[in-house]
């Protein structure tokens, strides 16, 4: 089942602004170099399984297999660290979001009409705040709004370099559609008409 567009546009948010990035770069490098371990451990187990293939063919296969076993089991390993902790920092980062004083979301009123209002969240509140949704008591300021909007921009076009070109295109409509005076929503608009 995919996941929904508004929980990839919410990852994606969370993600852009972080408040682990020092973890976040971490665990890539640690991830990648497990992978990497895993990758030579297939390499050694090889060229050792050929190196006494004619001399003791079950210390060969003993070292083939062991090689490629251990191999396998460090890059899966490697994966699941990466995965695991960018899951706790997603949940710390949405947790951080969730119960901070300004936490500022992204929605409409009543009408259809941006609110683009900043508010104190409320821990208790019962409502989950949504992706890329800002509602509360005072309007944000121009600068504001530009500054979100051009945040989302820079997510689209992260995506878009990245071949999540569906995705990107949602991120630019939702910005016309929430600060439609904005600069960023020009350039989300010339981006769309290029599609």
């Amino acid at each position: 089942m995919p996941m929904p567009e508004s929980k990839k546009m919410y990852i994606a948010h969370i993600r852009s602004n972080s408040a682990y990035p020092t973890f976040r770069s971490l665990i890539q490098i640690f991830g990648v170099l497990l992978m990497g371990l895993g990758v030579v451990c297939i390499i050694i187990g090889i060229i050792g399984a050929f190196m006494n293939y004619g001399k003791n063919d079950v210390a060969a296969i003993t070292i083939g297999i062991g090689g490629i076993a251990s191999g396998l089991i460090f890059i899966v390993l490697g994966r699941l660290v990466t995965e695991v902790s960018s899951m706790i920092a997603d949940i710390a980062d949405s947790v951080t979001e969730s119960n901070s004083s300004s936490s500022t979301t992204l929605s409409t009123n009543q009408d259809g009409t941006p609110s683009n209002a900043n508010t104190v969240s409320n821990p208790k509140d019962s409502s989950t705040p949504s992706p890329g949704s800002f509602s509360g008591k005072k309007p944000l300021s121009e600068e504001d709004q530009e500054t979100r909007a051009n945040e989302l921009l820079h997510v689209a076009k992260r995506h878009l370099t990245s071949g999540a070109k569906d995705f990107a295109i949602d991120v630019l409509q939702e910005i016309i559609r929430l600060y439609p005076s904005t600069r960023a929503a020009d350039k989300a608009r010339s981006s769309l008409k290029g599609r």
